[in-house]
């Protein structure tokens, strides 16, 4: 149901039932998990994908990491069942236009998730070095993301990306 304008609400006349109101927001269209390739490991960011300076442009990053109800996998995953987390975790970000990878540490926590802003335009490597307490393994589904890479570019310089970590 949608309501434009402005409303009153309240219980029906001669009750004391409580009024509850819920507002949802619903987002972008979240893309479908990819699964990090689980045999070689972090994949190498080719060292020419990022063009710095001035004239290159900026971008920013910005994760959210979820925890799964356990028994849920990567191939059967209700993303409306995961809760946001923001503590017993560590990520790296890697990419050819950093002197070194970031870690949560360098990023700005905001009500959206970690942000990392002023990234140079390329390619970026995004790996959850530390998982949440009895997480096995984890996902991440970001726009255009290929295993765990995702680009910044002139035409998309802000990505959103999140990982969804799972439990036996």
């Amino acid at each position: 149901m949608t309501i434009k304008g402005e409303q009153s609400i309240s219980p029906a006349p001669e009750s004391d039932a409580a009024v509850s109101i819920l507002v949802a927001i619903i987002g972008p269209v979240v893309p479908a998990p990819v699964l990090p390739s689980q045999a070689a490991g972090p994949s190498p960011v080719p060292a020419a994908s990022a063009v710095v300076g001035p004239e290159a442009g900026e971008g920013t990053v910005t994760l959210q990491v979820y925890t799964c109800p356990p028994g849920m996998t990567s191939q059967r995953i209700d993303i409306t069942a995961c809760a946001v987390i923001d503590d017993g975790f560590d990520v790296t970000v890697s990419g050819a236009g950093l002197s070194q990878p970031l870690t949560l540490a360098d990023a700005d926590m905001t009500p959206g998730g970690f942000t990392w802003d002023q990234l140079p335009l390329g390619e970026y490597e995004i790996v959850e070095t530390e998982l949440p307490a009895e997480a096995t393994s984890y996902i991440l589904a970001a726009r255009s993301a290929s295993g765990g890479r995702i680009s910044i570019d002139a035409d998309q310089p802000d990505q959103s990306v999140r990982i969804y970590n799972f439990r036996p």
